[in-house]
C-alpha cells in the first residue's frame, strides 16, 4: 500500500470537523489512516499527538498553514499529529464512505 496522502492542516472546533473518534494507541499516521479506512471512512485526522478522528468530508472550519500542525505523534516522534484543535488530515484510500 502507498504512503498515506497528506491533505494539509485544518482547524477544528468543539463540534468536530471529523465526527468519529477512534482509539489508536500509541498514535501513528499509518495506524490512524488504517483504522479509519477499516471502518469505512475516506478521511483520517490526527490531533494533539494522541487523537484520531475519521470522516467523509472536511474543511468545515478552514485550512491552516501546515506549520501550525506541529505536535509529534506519541507512536512515532518523526511524524506530525496535528495540534490543539488542529487536524493533520490524510486521505485513507477509501472511496466515498458512509
Amino acid at each position: 500500500m502507498a504512503a498515506p496522502r497528506f491533505l494539509g492542516c485544518y482547524q477544528d472546533s468543539e463540534s468536530r470537523d471529523l465526527p468519529t473518534e477512534v482509539p489508536v494507541k500509541p498514535l501513528t499516521v499509518e495506524g490512524c489512516v488504517a483504522k479509519c479506512r477499516e471502518t469505512g471512512f475516506s478521511i483520517a485526522g490526527l490531533q494533539a499527538s494522541t487523537q484520531c478522528f475519521c470522516g467523509t468530508t472536511y474543511s468545515k472550519y478552514g485550512r491552516l498553514n501546515n506549520k501550525q500542525c506541529s505536535m509529534r505523534c506519541t507512536g512515532n516522534y518523526q511524524e506530525i499529529c496535528g495540534g490543539v484543535m488542529m487536524n493533520s488530515l490524510y486521505y485513507t484510500g477509501k472511496i466515498g464512505g458512509f
